[in-house]
């Protein structure tokens, strides 16, 4: 069930409610709980106003997991070995268009590097993007996540952490790699889905 069936759902209970109270049961669905009440009591049933600041929160909040952006992106990951010189992954990454890549050597992840790295690491302290190796200037431990992080958790990471890219890790394998670029792209495309469906069922389009 998406987002804004959820909102939908819980408007439609308590309007149905409203209106006939004694045979309304009450059924709200987060994620892989499930949240059951049957009327009465209906919580909200004489405050219009704490539903409708539910479903603004919902708006707000984006449930959705890595897992389902992995499905829209691709789980495409390009990387690198720690021997290989910077000028190598620099060109990898712009033959590419991406903004890093991962470090990786026998299938374990042990580090990325980014066009940052490069910029701060190599151009800055004048060294040869020849001469320098990868492991010389990538990051490691790497901050990383797994399928069911949900997208909101992951914003928070990036940005406490002041990282531009996630590797996604699952049974110890790197199945995918998200920026915040995707994060923010995911999360506006689901508000405004979110909107435009409210916006028919308060108009009288949307089907229950």
């Amino acid at each position: 069930m998406t987002s804004v069936q959820h909102i939908v759902r819980l408007i439609y209970y308590h309007d149905s409610y409203m209106s006939n109270p004694e045979v309304v049961q009450c059924q709200l669905i987060f994620g892989r709980r499930r949240l059951r009440t049957q009327a009465p009591p209906w919580p909200w049933k004489k405050d219009v106003e704490a539903v409708y600041n539910f479903a603004g929160e919902f708006i707000m909040n984006t449930y959705d997991t890595i897992r389902d952006v992995l499905k829209r992106k691709g789980q495409q990951v390009w990387s690198i070995t720690p021997d290989s010189t910077v000028y190598r992954a620099i060109e990898m990454m712009a033959d590419k268009h991406v903004g890093a890549l991962l470090v990786i050597v026998d299938e374990k992840l042990v580090g990325i590097v980014s066009e940052r790295d490069y910029a701060r690491k190599v151009v800055l302290r004048g060294r040869s993007s020849k001469q320098t190796r990868v492991e010389e200037i990538m990051t490691s431990p790497v901050i990383s996540v797994e399928p069911q992080h949900v997208i909101d958790e992951c914003m928070r990471i990036t940005t406490e952490n002041r990282i531009r890219h996630l590797p996604v890790i699952e049974n110890e394998q790197v199945i995918g790699i998200v920026s915040i670029g995707d994060l923010v792209n995911w999360i506006i495309s689901a508000q405004h889905q979110t909107i435009q469906q409210l916006q028919d069922y308060i108009t009288g389009k949307y089907p229950l």
